[in-house]
């Protein structure tokens, strides 16, 4: 259960930064179909991010 949380908000988070993504929003690939795609790049994108920034993140959630 705690994992499928995890999971969760990190899907969430994900789908943040794909939305804040100017070339997602402009093909509507994450509003409309969540093209493969646009989730590699912002997986790829989302790993450049500090794990400490990440958990900074979680735990207010999940507090």
């Amino acid at each position: 259960m705690v994992i499928h949380n995890h999971m969760v908000i990190i899907h969430n988070f994900l789908i943040m930064v794909c939305h804040i993504s100017l070339k997602c929003f402009l093909h509507h690939q994450c509003i409309t179909h969540f093209h493969l795609s646009c989730h590699e790049n912002q997986v790829k994108n989302a790993l450049k991010v500090k794990v400490k920034d990440i958990i900074l993140l979680v735990i207010p959630l999940i507090g």
